[in-house]
């Protein structure tokens, strides 16, 4: 026999149990935070196991891309940088066909330019700060980071500013 718990709550019902094996797939989206896992399993002599474990669902921003040029901001503190070449990545990886993300350049007063695939002008992304990101079609990304939970120091200098506003996610 076998029984699996999620958050303390018996899911074996909602599970496949083969001779060698047992797997679930929750019926809905779990929510965002850390959950636990309980399996017991018992063999025909008797004998018993137990095995616990913990896992943890992000919050995800789902953004919606449309053919040409998108002014975007980000909602995300990520805990390692993102750069403008890793959201290309992550765009074209997920089905998008992004080109280019430019930036203001606040010092300069000028655009900075990342094109895929050229190493330069690779920029990290923040939150508040507006980009422009060109794409050949319609598509949606998903990002998996930490979302601001709390208010972001967003800088201004003299002349133009491109901001954008990082906003809590519930």
């Amino acid at each position: 026999t076998a029984r699996i718990y999620l958050d303390g709550e018996d899911k074996t019902s909602e599970a496949v149990i083969a001779e060698s094996s047992i797997s679930y797939t929750p019926l809905t989206n779990l929510s965002e935070g850390l959950h636990a896992v309980e399996v017991i399993v018992k063999d025909k002599v008797g004998n018993s196991a137990e095995a616990n474990w913990s896992f943890e669902v992000l919050a995800q921003a789902k953004i919606q891309l449309y053919k040409n040029w998108n002014l975007i901001a980000f909602p995300i503190n990520p805990p390692t940088p993102l750069t403008a070449q890793s959201l290309l990545d992550l765009i074209n990886s997920q089905g998008g066909d992004a080109t280019q993300i430019v930036k203001w350049n606040t010092e300069t007063q000028s655009w900075m330019t990342h094109i895929n695939n050229v190493p330069i002008n690779n920029f990290e992304i923040k939150p508040g700060e507006g980009y422009l990101i060109k794409s050949n079609k319609e598509s949606q990304f998903i990002l998996r980071e930490n979302f601001v939970n709390s208010s972001a120091p967003i800088s201004f200098s003299n002349n133009w500013n491109l901001i954008g506003i990082p906003y809590p996610v519930n």
